[in-house]
């Protein structure tokens, strides 16, 4: 089962929030809304990390943050300014890290890749030890197949576009504007979530590629990058 990522929160806003941006980024997430429910979610395993609300949890989450520590998961929360006594109370009993709100969405993703690296899964950040050849792109000529490195994938229509898209904007960052004119016919009847609905799809489509990843970019899109350190993507013509 992939590692999910607990949000425990009584604000159902906070986690679709929370939910959309994890899931852009390629981490499953999954709600938990009482004590009894984390501790459930703790028992059946499965997770890669446990993220609190600490502004507006009711419950006892200073013995929630020890529990999940036990069970050896990554334990992050979110906070305010005037919780100094509890945070304390939580870094005794394993908090790893306290997030300060309101939320900037890199701090967040930050602590999660790094639980990902801890957890021995260093492929989905760039950290795949480089190998003697260039990584090589090529889309067929009917946008459905893609090659990566050798690695044949087999991708919708749309997936086959917006990757088209992202490869002749590759290394830059390709707005979500610039995928509604590229991909859709009539763009102004498409909304921006679809836009990323397609983007976590096409994700998911190439984890079986360690070679490229989509790089969100805050406030401005996304981009088709190497995950090789410090190589630029070489793309072959359409097949």
């Amino acid at each position: 089962m992939e590692n999910r990522v607990l949000i425990c929160t009584e604000d159902p806003e906070l986690y679709l929030l929370l939910n959309h941006i994890l899931s852009v980024e390629g981490f499953p997430s999954q709600l938990a809304d009482g004590d009894a429910d984390v501790e459930s979610c703790l028992q059946k395993g499965g997770l890669l990390a446990v993220i609190f609300d600490g502004v507006a949890w009711h419950g006892d989450i200073v013995a929630l943050c020890s529990l999940s520590k036990q069970a050896g998961l990554a334990v992050g929360a979110l906070i305010a300014g005037d919780m100094r006594t509890m945070h304390l109370q939580m870094i005794k009993a394993g908090l790893d890290d306290g997030i300060m709100r309101p939320l900037d969405p890199e701090r967040l993703l930050a602590f999660l890749r790094h639980a990902r690296r801890a957890s021995g899964d260093p492929s989905a950040f760039g950290e795949v030890p480089p190998s003697a050849s260039p990584t090589h792109i090529s889309v067929s000529s009917e946008l459905q197949h893609v090659t990566i490195s050798g690695r044949r994938l087999a991708l919708t229509s749309i997936e086959g576009r917006i990757l088209e898209t992202l490869v002749r904007h590759r290394n830059r960052t390709c707005s979500r504007d610039d995928l509604l004119t590229a991909v859709w016919r009539e763009p102004h009847d498409v909304g921006a979530r679809t836009v990323d609905v397609h983007i976590a799809r096409l994700r998911k489509a190439l984890s079986a590629c360690h070679d490229v990843r989509i790089k969100t970019v805050y406030g401005e899109g996304y981009a088709l990058v190497s995950t090789r350190k410090g190589e630029e993507l070489c793309v072959a013509a359409r097949r």
